[in-house]
């Protein structure tokens, strides 16, 4: 195998990964890919300022409305169960 570690779980400060594939922020599937064996799973495009830029869509989380918050905490929650650790990307204008 030419990345023999690949497979094996890594230990990032205090937090154990089951593996070393980080599954990127490209769509809304973050659940499927914890469970199809990501070991750490990116919730992307998080916006963490007050009011919306002009160029973000309405689907993005948004780290200031109560709801998007819950939703993001769902969808966390979901990729634990599924062994996976999770990941925000930040995002501010």
């Amino acid at each position: 195998m030419k990345y023999p570690l690949l497979f094996s779980p890594i230990k990032i400060n205090n937090v154990i990964s089951r593996n070393r594939i980080v599954a990127t922020p490209v769509g809304d599937y973050f659940e499927e890919k914890a469970l199809g064996g990501a070991g750490i799973v990116v919730c992307g495009h998080t916006l963490v300022e007050p009011g919306r830029s002009s160029f973000s869509s309405a689907d993005e989380p948004y780290a200031f409305h109560k709801y998007e918050v819950e939703h993001t905490q769902s969808k966390i929650r979901r990729a634990h169960q599924a062994g996976a650790k999770a990941s925000i990307e930040v995002f501010h204008a």
